[in-house]
């Protein structure tokens, strides 16, 4: 938790391992995907006129 700290609060330039990992790489890139199928650009069922 101290390297957390100190890396966000500007003490270190060096991230905490689990910001290094490439695994975060793949998450972000995975909610960047679900965002974009779910924000209704590729489905037109989210369509709905009243």
């Amino acid at each position: 938790m101290k390297r957390w700290l100190e890396f966000f609060g500007g003490v270190t330039d060096e991230g905490p391992l689990a910001l290094s990992s490439p695994w975060w790489g793949a998450y972000w890139a995975l909610l960047v995907f679900i965002i974009y199928v779910f924000c209704a650009q590729t489905s037109r069922f989210l369509y709905v006129d009243f």
